[in-house]
């Protein structure tokens, strides 16, 4: 998830995973979904809530296309995007890469659970060729992926939390977004699932802040940095920086007061 606690952008991510035969079919669980994130528009909430798709790594194309064929088919109310998630250790992207190609087509955004495990590297160069717009994880990269990545200035989603307590890294301080920080690759740092993971946004930037010694100055350059992430408008986007940039220039004297204190 990408949001912030200034004024919320989040893109939720759901994988129908079930449905009820003769109760609910995935088009109408991801319509229920949709209609509750109606309610709650920017004008009167402050929050603007975009919805992306699942593909498990183990479904069949045909189950793949179906989860394609409804993002298409809600692209208009508040779908932007697929993404590739699910265990990393079991099935493989050329399996529902025709599916991501789809979605491509019809100016769908696409995102996918990348290098969570390094098993999953000889997987990079095909996933690449998607040209995904955001990355998620990222956490064993091959020499290749890292040129393609910074070359592409493709954002990676960092879930430090996730991470750790997943075990694909051994703690926060050797956490790979301390290479990011070095290197200037572009990320943006997010929850993953807070129900599972127990932490929030302003927790991860605690940890970051506290692990990589980043002031105040530097945690909202990366918050700003993530508005170019989001997949949305350009208006949208230009809004967003707006009100970043607004609320720095009134709050940085109290943030700096803080620290020194």
């Amino acid at each position: 998830m990408v949001y912030s606690k200034i004024v919320p952008h989040l893109h939720d991510r759901i994988l129908i995973i079930f449905f009820i035969k003769g109760m609910m079919t995935k088009e109408s669980y991801v319509g229920i979904v949709l209609s509750v994130i109606q309610k709650f528009s920017y004008s009167e909430h402050g929050i603007i809530v975009k919805l992306i798709l699942s593909i498990d790594r183990r479904n069949t194309l045909e189950e793949a296309m179906e989860t394609v064929n409804l993002a298409i088919k809600y692209k208009n109310r508040g779908v932007v995007g697929v993404d590739l998630c699910g265990d990393p250790s079991k099935g493989h992207i050329d399996n529902v890469k025709p599916a991501f190609i789809e979605a491509k087509k019809h100016g769908l955004k696409v995102t996918l659970h990348f290098g969570e495990i390094e098993e999953n590297i000889p997987e990079h160069a095909s996933m690449l060729e998607l040209s995904p717009d955001r990355l998620g994880h990222a956490t064993h990269l091959d020499p290749e992926s890292k040129d393609y990545i910074s070359s592409k200035n493709i954002p990676v989603e960092m879930c430090m939390t996730s991470n750790v307590l997943s075990n694909t890294v051994k703690n926060y301080r050797e956490h790979h977004i301390r290479d990011f920080l070095i290197t200037g690759y572009k990320f943006c740092i997010c929850t993953d699932d807070k129900g599972v993971f127990f932490s929030d946004l302003s927790t991860e930037y605690a940890i970051a802040a506290s692990t990589f010694s980043l002031d105040p100055k530097s945690l909202f350059e990366l918050s700003f940095q993530s508005i170019d992430c989001i997949f949305d408008n350009d208006e949208t986007k230009l809004q967003l920086r707006k009100i970043w940039n607004d609320w720095y220039s009134s709050s940085k004297n109290s943030l700096l007061t803080n620290v020194n204190d």
